[in-house]
């Protein structure tokens, strides 16, 4: 049975933020489904994939302060902020296919991006957002997509912001590659694959990933943060950015975190570590998890609830407390993966045994052919 909150006008179907928030309230969620991953994949610098952990990084600490987050902006290599479609998912499905992987369990399929906006819509409520579902075969993928508003903002983008999103990156530089005098390319990446849950929804989600701790082989989330100096400075910290430490770490299953704090010209005065299940105790008066998980696990529903197979529609949050959320049909709408490929993962092997092989001859072509790799180890 439907949750009554789901009201139907026209064509369009609305989930209204207060019955959001009085839903999640009731149907509460503590916790996820331990992550675990399935796969991975490597961009390097021309953008060819590799499906291998090339271009994963050590975590180095910064040993000493004062570091000017400014240098090299010049020649800063930034990603093209101008497309609605900034998050392709066509490379998840070919490092799954690359390692065998079935989507035969799985209801849900996305970057970690989406979620992130999703598990902010209530602690957030000002941030609007917009994705892309397409539903196939049972399974429900959500493509990233940027707002209108956001697209503006980017053109609007002066140097000081252009600089203040330039230190982030130059930050995971300083921390991964201490010695480098090479401009920061923010187009190399390494994306984890994980499979995980919220609520009963079962989730693959793939995840840019900064660097590795050489220690113990785990992941870490390297982050920045303006210096804390005073009480309502380390209130807001805990307020906002624990929060939004916390959901992207967590989602991935990341366990460590590093954070640079700068002061307003972008130079590193401090760097502290967290371990992301310590954060909600650190940050308790002011959130904790089931703030964010609960009211994912209610959108979840309301997607899957209102959309059937075959169809395409726009998920979009108008960014107000009092507002709401639109699923709207969109048969226009272009999806960035081969949906062939996702079929084919997603459909259940009647005999494992004796088709794997061959399965995985046919999707290893195809990845390979797809994203036209040169280099494979």
């Amino acid at each position: 049975m439907r949750p009554n909150f789901f009201l139907s006008r026209a064509k369009m179907v609305i989930l209204k933020i207060a019955d959001l928030r009085a839903s999640a309230a009731v149907h509460s969620v503590e916790t996820i489904g331990e992550p675990r991953e399935l796969a991975r994949y490597s961009r390097s610098e021309d953008g060819l994939l590799s499906f291998d952990r090339r271009c994963l990084r050590n975590y180095v600490k910064p040993e000493v302060m004062g570091l000017d987050l400014n240098d090299g902006f010049e020649d800063f290599v930034d990603k093209d902020r101008s497309t609605d479609q900034p998050a392709p998912v066509q490379p998840i499905l070919e490092s799954l296919a690359s390692e065998n992987q079935t989507l035969a369990s799985i209801k849900f399929l996305s970057f970690r991006n989406n979620f992130n906006k999703l598990m902010g819509t209530l602690t957030d409520p000002q941030r609007g957002w917009k994705m892309a579902v397409f539903r196939r075969d049972g399974i429900i993928v959500l493509d990233v997509r940027e707002t209108e508003e956001k697209l503006r903002e980017e053109q609007r983008r002066d140097e000081r912001m252009a600089r203040m999103s330039y230190w982030g990156y130059k930050f995971e530089q300083i921390c991964t590659e201490p010695d480098s005098t090479a401009p920061v390319n923010c187009n190399v990446e390494y994306c984890t694959i994980v499979k995980t849950c919220i609520g009963s929804h079962r989730i693959v989600l793939a995840a840019e990933i900064d660097c590795v701790m050489p220690s113990d082989g785990k992941y870490v989330e390297l982050k920045t943060s303006k210096v804390i100096q005073s009480d309502r400075d380390r209130d807001i910290f805990a307020k906002r950015k624990m929060l939004t430490f916390w959901i992207q770490s967590y989602l991935a299953g990341v366990p460590y975190i590093a954070c640079g704090f700068r002061d307003d010209r972008g130079i590193i005065t401090g760097v502290q570590h967290f371990k992301t299940t310590d954060l909600p105790k650190q940050a308790k008066p002011f959130w904790q998890p089931s703030s964010c998980l609960s009211p994912t696990n209610q959108i979840l529903s309301f997607i899957d609830n209102n959309t059937t197979d075959g169809n395409s529609y726009i998920l979009l949050f108008n960014g107000r407390a009092d507002g709401q959320i639109e699923l709207i049909p969109a048969p226009s709408e272009t999806p960035s993966f081969d949906i062939g490929l996702l079929e084919t993962l997603h459909s259940p092997q009647p005999n494992p045994s004796s088709s794997r092989e061959s399965r995985s001859q046919d999707m290893n072509q195809q990845s390979i052919d797809s994203a036209k790799r040169t280099r494979l180890t």
